[in-house]
């Protein structure tokens, strides 16, 4: 009974600190996030970072120039998270103490042909929670916020408006450069006129047609992994 005993006690020791550590504990937190205290409209309107985002008076966050996304409860602001911008993306979310949330530059948001969302690389996102709300003479007159300013991470792309290759114009020189695997790819359809483009496999080849007709310039490509997507040019010379 005792050898029982004892190797329950044993078992609940070693079974102990998997189920105390929750994911939140092993993650650090963002190591440049700030407090701010965000008065609403009717209090001042502090605005979010360099962003336009503030609280209205209904106690939403509001922007026009943004998209927010709500990730939800969290302990935290937490770790850096990848950009949720296949959330259901809004101009105004409820101020809710304990939650989470991103907020993106409008402009650096693109939809691709499979209906997917991507950020930017050269858009920056802030990622931020709600501490509390802000209380005065028992009315809520803000909230308690701690915001990071985040760069995506490339994800295995080429640099935003790097060029990838150079062909002479006229010649059947290709230009193959190796993508992540399920890169998705976009550019417009003249460029079909001037090159043969293969997107295999995220494996991006270009040649050019047989042409007498000047070409020479710069051509667009946009290329898209995950919730990233990058632009990159085909240069004709």
């Amino acid at each position: 009974m005792k050898k029982n005993l004892l190797f329950q006690l044993l078992l609940a020791a070693f079974l102990l600190p998997i189920f105390s550590c929750s994911d939140d504990d092993s993650m650090p937190e963002i190591n440049n996030a700030t407090t701010l205290n965000m008065l609403d409209v009717e209090n001042g309107a502090t605005r979010l970072g360099n962003s336009d985002i503030y609280i209205n008076a209904a106690n939403n966050f509001q922007t026009n120039e943004c998209l927010i996304a709500e990730i939800g409860p969290s302990k935290g602001i937490g770790k850096v998270i990848s950009p949720q911008v296949g959330s259901s993306l809004v101009y105004q979310a409820a101020v809710t103490p304990g939650n989470l949330y991103q907020a993106f530059k409008q402009e650096a948001v693109k939809q691709f042909p499979s209906g997917k969302f991507a950020l930017a690389l050269a858009g920056d996102y802030y990622q931020f929670h709600v501490e509390s709300e802000i209380m005065k003479e028992e009315k809520r007159v803000g909230a308690v916020t701690r915001f990071a300013l985040i760069n995506p991470e490339a994800d295995g792309l080429p640099a935003y408006d790097s060029t990838i290759g150079t062909v002479v114009n006229g010649s059947k020189n290709e230009i193959v450069y190796e993508f992540p695997k399920g890169t998705e790819f976009q550019y417009d359809n003249s460029l079909e006129d001037i090159f043969n483009i293969s997107t295999e496999g995220g494996v991006l080849k270009v040649s050019m047609w047989v042409s007498w007709i000047d070409t020479r310039g710069n051509y667009t490509i946009f290329a898209r992994h995950n919730e990233v997507f990058t632009k990159v040019y085909i240069k004709v010379e």
